[in-house]
């Protein structure tokens, strides 16, 4: 499977050094002290499991060779897309099916890690790293 214009995108914004592509998984795996894997809507999850591939399943990417030229290469890429503070009834900016909208958290569950947002009449759960309060 092909990686899709969302997991692309994903991609250019982490800036990875490498990443795992497997023959038949639509999941893109970045591996390193957390594995962090891009599922085909986007969804950038961490899992603690360190992944299992072959050789050939691993690509670099053209970001490594940016980084490698400086002449600190010990600097570090850090997102920080992560807000911690986010309550029910916050409002929080939102992607679903490539439409951005506002909505208003109204639960949150699975240890903070999963909220559900209601937009427009519409109502799903997002993963936290996906959704963004607005100031």
């Amino acid at each position: 499977m092909k990686l899709n214009k969302i997991q692309k995108q994903k991609l250019e914004d982490l800036k990875p050094q490498q990443y795992i592509k497997r023959k038949g998984d639509c999941n893109l795996i970045i591996p390193g002290e957390k594995t962090v894997v891009i599922n085909p809507k986007g969804w950038v999850l961490e899992y603690m499991q360190k992944p299992k591939y072959q050789e050939n399943e691993i690509f670099s990417t053209e970001y490594n060779l940016k980084i490698s030229g400086l002449e600190d290469s010990s600097r570090e890429i850090v997102v920080d897309m992560i807000d911690r503070d986010l309550k029910v009834d916050d409002e929080v900016n939102i992607e679903y099916q490539g439409i951005k909208a506002i909505g208003k958290v109204v639960r949150i569950y699975n240890n903070g890690e999963t909220l559900n947002v209601k937009w427009e009449g519409k109502q799903t759960a997002f993963y936290y790293k996906n959704v963004m309060k607005v100031e």
